[in-house]
């Protein structure tokens, strides 16, 4: 049993080693440029990035690979859509909402120990309180009687509401991707693959947005996260 998971890992470590380097995500550029053809996108970025991440992850296919272990893909291949260098020897989309303008280029890096411990539950309930107490310390400096915030409570009350939208919409990504892998293994003949293919729509049923109950479901979450983040989200085209 043991040979034969090893076996299985490395063919999955093989099958993502040989992906082409000078290939980008056309489904995604595709939503791009279908969010773009809507009309003015907005002028607010916060709002503008929440828009297309939403519209992307309701649209974009969930593919499942015969030697993939974990689920999380994104289909790759040729770009066909206009591109422009961004920083770091970069391409993107021609007003790609999801590019940071006035900073430098750069990455992140979540706090996966949070994630796996809490979920995308958590942050996103730490995300409603903080932005409750602003609405409450309003109140208390201005009464009952003011409406609205204004400067800088504002836009962090904006940026609460878009990162809320925002995790409600990876949940609904990840559980579109678990009903698939479900569908995909009841057609599966090879017993062991079925059980493959179970094992990670369980998973992906908890996670990213409930805490991790097992080392599977962990891995589960943190590769589900970390391909959003590089592959979906971002101002960079080609991860």
């Amino acid at each position: 049993m043991e040979e034969e998971m090893k076996k299985r890992i490395a063919e999955f470590r093989d099958h993502i080693a040989g992906l082409r380097d000078d290939w980008g995500f056309p489904e995604r550029e595709a939503c791009i440029d279908r969010f773009l053809e809507t009309g003015e996108p907005g002028e607010i970025q916060a709002v503008r990035y929440t828009d297309c991440f939403e519209k992307m992850l309701a649209e974009i296919s969930t593919p499942v690979g015969e030697q993939e272990l974990l689920l999380g893909n994104v289909i790759q291949g040729n770009i066909e859509f206009p591109m422009e260098i961004v920083p770091g020897d970069g391409y993107s989309h021609v007003h790609n909402p999801f590019t940071v303008y006035d900073r430098c280029a750069g990455h992140c890096c979540p706090d996966y120990a949070l994630l796996l411990q809490g979920g995308l539950k958590q942050i996103a309930e730490e995300i409603r309180e903080a932005a409750g107490d602003l609405n409450a310390a309003h109140k208390s400096r201005n009464g009952e009687g003011r409406a609205g915030l204004s400067g800088r409570d504002a836009c962090r009350r904006l940026w609460a509401a878009c990162a809320g939208r925002s995790i409600t919409s990876i949940h609904a990504f990840a559980q579109r991707y678990s009903a698939y892998a479900q569908e995909k293994a009841a057609t599966q003949a090879d017993e062991k693959r079925k059980v493959e293919l179970c094992r990670a729509a369980q998973s992906l049923k908890r996670v990213p947005f409930y805490p991790a109950e097992s080392f599977q479901d962990a891995l589960q979450s943190v590769w589900f996260v970390h391909m959003i983040l590089s592959c979906l989200a971002g101002g960079r085209d080609f991860a």
